[in-house]
């Protein structure tokens, strides 16, 4: 199929899979809206006659399932006009940070994780090294623990920080990475943890309660995935994973299980926030 002319059409939208264009092509059919498909290297993109047809697909697609994350967001950026990264900075940042790090680790930089390493508060109130109590959450002991993670991330962190703003997100992350860290010294009593799989719970947990409160689509998870996660917590919490890790390395379970209960509180919080600004004004005496 050839690319349709450019001044004569608009690409609108960009999917993946060709599973993704049966209920788009039966929108498209149903409201009469002239279109083409164009097959390319890995993808199918869709092109309309004019900015109104583009407008209709736009309010279909975000009402709409978003199977793939980066579809929904690549979709939110030709309709915004902006790019990737300003859609959400925080996500794409907390990827790019914890390559890097992992990276420098690869190539034995160890004063980097000796810099990062999580310290009891009795030892931060004296070298004022606060970062301490987040920054464990940005480090990864192997190619597995990484990868785990950061999938993880890409699929609820861009969906809460698209949906709730950078800052909203932000906060989340912070929060739920210190609270985390702070309970995993508490039941471990050592400072040797790693990993942002707490504030990847978070995610999971906040998802869990607001998803309830929010009907967009695109911060609804399918059932599929809390049950996974949640036999996962189990696993590691009744000690089956450590059995598969190598020396004497743990699961951070009691991370996972404060990342979870934080942003589940978060997630009420935030509710309540949402309910209290939607609240028409009383009126004066």
């Amino acid at each position: 199929m050839s690319t349709p002319n450019e001044d004569s059409w608009i690409q609108v939208a960009e999917f993946k899979s060709s599973s993704q264009l049966d209920d788009i092509e039966q929108f498209l059919n149903q409201h009469n809206i002239e279109h083409q498909w164009h097959k390319n290297a890995n993808s199918y993109s869709l092109w309309l006659r004019s900015e109104d047809d583009a407008r209709r697909v736009y309010e279909f697609l975000d009402n709409s399932w978003p199977l793939s994350v980066l579809a929904f967001l690549k979709t939110q950026s030709a309709k915004t006009s902006r790019s990737l990264f300003s859609l959400i900075p925080i996500t794409l940042s907390i990827l790019l940070l914890c390559s890097l790090i992992f990276l420098l680790d690869w190539l034995q930089f160890q004063a980097v994780y000796d810099y990062l390493m999580f310290a009891p508060l009795a030892d931060i109130n004296q070298t004022h090294q606060w970062w301490r109590l987040f920054t464990p959450a940005l480090m990864h002991a192997g190619i597995f623990h990484i990868v785990f993670n950061m999938l993880w991330t890409w699929e609820l962190g861009a969906r809460i920080e698209y949906s709730l703003g950078t800052r909203n997100c932000l906060l989340i992350v912070v929060i739920s990475g210190v609270f985390s860290n702070l309970l995993q010294y508490a039941v471990s009593g050592s400072v040797y943890f790693l990993g942002y799989s707490g504030v990847v719970y978070a995610y999971l947990g906040f998802l869990w309660i607001y998803g309830k409160s929010n009907n967009a689509k695109i911060l609804q998870l399918p059932d599929r995935t809390y049950y996974f996660m949640f036999i996962w917590l189990a696993l590691g919490v009744f000690g089956l994973i450590d059995w598969l890790l190598p020396g004497n390395a743990k699961v951070a379970n009691g991370a996972h299980v404060g990342g979870w209960v934080m942003g589940m509180v978060l997630a009420k919080l935030y509710i309540g926030f949402d309910k209290r600004s939607a609240r028409p004004p009383s009126a004066g005496a």
